[in-house]
């Protein structure tokens, strides 16, 4: 939710918003990535965590890399409409995850 804001901040309009707004993007998904790994290397079995590990950060460099490309590619198209695809990608995202039912954590388990 954090840069959904900053994407929206970012399309207000003037210099000033565009760079606030991308440092509050910037914050809001910095620990989107260690965050998905370590979700991830949570639900494999601990033999497969580094070659999974190293599959993840590959893929994250070529999505990185995919998504600059494309950037430019709408940027061409019009200015804000790589912002506005971002947004509607996040929000899907959002719903997404907030749809996803949580995993019961050891404590709250009964014991026997």
């Amino acid at each position: 939710m954090v840069a959904i804001c900053g994407t929206a901040v970012a399309c207000l309009g003037n210099m000033t918003l565009a760079y606030t707004g991308m440092v509050i993007f910037a914050v809001g998904m910095a620990a989107l990535l260690p965050v998905y790994q370590g979700w991830v290397l949570s639900q494999i079995p601990s033999h497969v965590h580094p070659p999974m590990n190293a599959a993840l950060c590959i893929g994250g460099t070529v999505s990185v890399t995919i998504m600059v490309w494309l950037t430019g590619l709408a940027v061409d198209v019009n200015t804000r409409l790589p912002f506005a695809v971002a947004v509607v990608l996040m929000l899907l995202v959002v719903v997404r995850v907030a749809r996803v039912p949580q995993r019961a954590s050891r404590s709250d388990q009964p014991r026997p």
